[in-house]
Formats: structure tokens, sequence, C-alpha cells
């Protein structure tokens, strides 16, 4: 092309932030979203401009219109059909994550990961109508992934695009409207993992113990803060307690190996996202050099990709 095309700063999605929050941003965290911005391009290519999805969650629910967070986090976990029972009989917090996932995904919301350079950023959304996408951190804890899921579902139920902060510390520089937002999504995130019914019947005969606060947090599949800051909000912590007993950390520990490259793929887009791609293909929407660009990898490691996507259940 003779010039540059034009395009919206990757920062106006996120104007909600205080302006020193923004000029923080470094290019990894910057070329995230151009990339999400193209995975949003793809799908209206592959899907021929319209959500796979037979229902979506962003047009069927608003936080807008929600009397409050207990009542949109009801009324999000009825939606997306997982019950306190089911959530219960997870065994690992790989499972909770990717069972969630599958959910959000079946309600038309697309989930990708990566991992981020700027370990404050645990993740963010970009609102469309047809396609709305989460990119999550993959470098954080899966429980912390976890958390940054529902919050950003809270910003797509908003029609707004956001992202989640490692920390509360730029809610104070917020202006009024954006700083509710924020607080609103954040205790949606919470209630609609712990619901407070829920917990009041599992804190009986319990106490605020590192153990119990353990014990709480494998039975929900949340992490350890999540616990912390409901016992906070329903008064059994202080602020000073919260804050001197909640991790300092949300990053993963994790020393495992780099993995399968084509199982790596899969993580990152999703299984959804890479099953369009090929029936596209398959379908003759898309040229098989077109199907590489939007997976964006080598045309000549298709077929692996398209067995290892198959071999996990398509």
């Amino acid at each position: 092309m003779p010039a540059p095309p034009t395009e919206p700063l990757p920062q106006a999605e996120f104007r909600s932030l205080p302006n020193h929050e923004l000029d923080a941003l470094v290019p990894d965290t910057i070329f995230a979203v151009r990339e999400a911005r193209s995975h949003q391009v793809s799908l209206r290519e592959l899907t021929g401009g319209r959500n796979p999805a037979e229902r979506c969650i962003h047009h069927d629910l608003s936080a807008e219109t929600a009397i409050g967070p207990d009542e949109l986090a009801r009324s999000v976990r009825g939606y997306l059909g997982i019950s306190l029972d089911v959530q219960r009989r997870w065994t690992d917090q790989r499972t909770a994550l990717g069972s969630w996932r599958d959910a959000f995904e079946a309600a038309g919301v697309f989930v990708l990961k990566r991992h981020f350079k700027q370990e404050t950023f645990s993740g963010f959304c970009l609102y469309d109508d047809e396609f709305p996408l989460i990119v999550i951190n993959n470098a954080t804890t899966l429980t912390r992934q976890v958390f940054t899921l529902f919050h950003e579902l809270g910003h797509l139920l908003f029609h707004t695009s956001g992202v989640t902060l490692d920390s509360d510390r730029h809610l104070h520089h917020m202006r009024d409207y954006e700083r509710t937002t924020e607080v609103f999504c954040n205790s949606f995130a919470s209630r609609a993992l712990v619901p407070r019914e829920a917990f009041s019947q599992c804190i009986q005969g319990r106490s605020t113990s590192n153990a119990d606060v353990a014990h709480l947090a494998q039975r929900f599949w949340v992490s350890r803060e999540v616990i912390l800051r409901v016992m906070f909000d329903t008064g059994m912590l202080s602020r000073e307690e919260y804050l001197q007993r909640r991790p300092t950390t949300s990053r993963s520990h994790s020393r495992r190996g780099g993995g399968s490259f084509y199982n790596n793929k899969l993580a990152y887009l999703g299984r959804n996202f890479v099953r369009l791609a090929f029936e596209a293909r398959d379908q003759g929407r898309v040229s098989t050099a077109a199907l590489a660009e939007s997976l964006n990898m080598r045309a000549s490691l298709l077929p692996r990709l398209e067995t290892a996507l198959y071999e996990q259940g398509g």
C-alpha cells in the first residue's frame, strides 16, 4: 500500500484507564491488541460475518439493566449452565479453566490466550456485537485466568472493551463512571465464581485460617485472594487483614516445558476458533493460504494441526 492503513490507536480500546496506565502500555501489549483485532477480522471472514453460537450472552444479558452484581452473577451462571454441583466435581484448576472457557465460547464469546511480557496485565476484552473476544495472560496462575475471564465478561455485558490489571491501584485515578464499572466487574466476577449463598453454607464451622481459606479456594476452584476478598466483603476480615494476607503476585511459577507447537496453538487460539477455520476451508469459503494466514502459521503445518485438533475431540 502507498501508506500505512488508518487504524484506531490500541490505547483507545482502554480509554477508561488513567493516562499514566495508558502511557505504560508496552509494545508487546499494544501488539496483542492489534493481533486480537486481526482475529476478529478473521472470524468474520471464516464465518461469513455471523457468530456460529446458537445464542449469544452479550445479546441476551446486559449489565446495564441488572439490579446489581448478584443478580447478574445468577443470570450468567444460569445462562452458562454450570451449576455449583458441576463446579465442585472438577478435579483441578486446569479442568475448571477449560470448562469455563468452553461455556463462554458456547455462549458466543471467543477466548484466546497469549503470554504477555507486561507482568501487570492479566488480560483484556474487545467488544464487538458479533464477535466479542477475551484475551487472557497465560503467564498468570490458572485461578487468576478464571477470574480474568469473568471480569472481562462483565465489561462485555456493559458492551464495552476492558482490561484486567494485577491490582486495584488504578481505581483511585479513574473517573467516577469508569471506576464504578470496574468495581462492578470485580464484584460480579467474585459473585459468579463464589455465590454468596453457597459461601455462607460452606463457611459454617470454619474460620479465616490459612487452611480453611485454602480449602474453600479448592472447593470453588478459585484463588486464595478471591476467598479472602469474599471474607472481607462479608465482614469476616478487616481491610488491614485482607491487604496483609492477599498474595503479592498472580504470576504462574510453573516450570513446565514448552510443549507441542500444535497443542500450544490450540490452547492459545482455542479449539473453537481453529475448528471454524478448518470448516471454512472444507466448505470452500476460504483458501488454504487464507486459512494459514488466519491461524498465523505455514500452510505446510496445517495437516498436523488438524490432526491435533481432532485428537482433542475437535
